[in-house]
């Protein structure tokens, strides 16, 4: 983080042919990446720690023959094009910084640290890692992220999300798979940035945190085990979501394989918090002092 702030005190700009080359394969790339995520069947890092069922019908739809519809809403489209842009500009960054400093180091070919493809020795799980630079020596993967207030004040704070943390274990478990293996890797760094804009403490708007694999190699594999015995047993798991209305369904590409289901839990809940509601109290009248007295005679 120092070092970008550093960088950010003088322009950032496409200045040579070398950069105007670097910026074109990067689009490339990231065309690639795209075009695998639709045509492979696999589980992927971004979305292990989604509901387990989701998670399996998005490798599995086709074959057991249920739809997959995404339903036509602005609001995700919108974060997914600013998102698509967030990388590019922070993988442009890290590019130029690489040029400067020092302490970070790329391939001889700086492109191919960037989008590094990777995917697991069953060929049934894989990503794509925004870049795999040298700090200091040691290599880490570094993921990018827009987020909103809230959420980048957590990250601040260091309370790293789940679902962040187990992408990032995720790709550095695949990376140290490779066979070849390119290089070790024990940590990633989580670069946030505030879509609310710089602050006080966060000139450039952005925090980091780090990820380690050891903390959160074991939480990667549980998930990894259950999806796939699910599939060895050619079963689909059940489904996580206890609400038709909360963002985890109704953004779900496969909410009406499993509205019955969820319906179904969402009125057992109302029921047992009608069950065991509070139980109102009714005040009983109040006597007079006269009434109390008379009693006392």
């Amino acid at each position: 983080m120092p070092l970008i702030e550093d960088r950010l005190k003088w322009p950032v700009r496409v200045e040579t042919s070398k950069d105007v080359k670097f910026l074109k394969n990067l689009f490339e790339k990231n065309q690639q990446r795209e075009l695998d995520r639709d045509s492979e069947r696999m589980y992927s890092p971004s979305a292990l720690s989604e509901c387990l069922r989701r998670v399996y019908l998005n490798k599995n739809f086709e074959s057991v023959d249920i739809p997959r519809v995404f339903p036509p809403r602005i609001e995700p489209n919108f974060y997914f094009l600013t998102g698509e842009f967030l990388h590019l500009k922070w993988q442009y960054m890290l590019y130029k910084m690489a040029q400067e400093f020092p302490e970070i180091e790329l391939a001889p070919d700086p492109i191919d640290s960037f989008e590094i493809r990777v995917v697991s020795k069953r060929g049934d799980h894989g990503g794509t890692a925004d870049v795999v630079p040298a700090i200091l020596g040691e290599h880490m993967v570094v993921d990018f992220k827009g987020l909103n207030v809230r959420s980048f004040n957590k990250i601040s704070r260091g309370s790293v999300p789940d679902n962040y943390r187990i992408q990032l274990a995720d790709y550095m478990i695949l990376l140290n798979s490779e066979r070849p293996r390119r290089y070790h890797v024990k940590d990633a760094l989580l670069v946030a940035e505030n879509k609310g804009g710089p602050d006080t403490h966060h000139p450039a708007a952005l925090c980091e945190a780090r990820i380690s694999l050891k903390e959160n190699k074991r939480e990667v594999q549980i998930r990894l085990e259950a999806l796939r015995e699910f599939e060895r047993k050619e079963e689909i798991p059940p489904p996580e979501c206890v609400s038709t209305k909360g963002v985890q369904f109704t953004g779900c590409p496969f909410q009406q394989y499993c509205k019955k289901e969820v319906k179904k839990i969402e009125q057992g809940r109302t029921e047992n918090s009608d069950s065991n509601g509070y139980k109102v109290r009714v005040p009983e009248k109040r006597r007079s002092n006269r009434t109390r007295r008379n009693k006392q005679r």
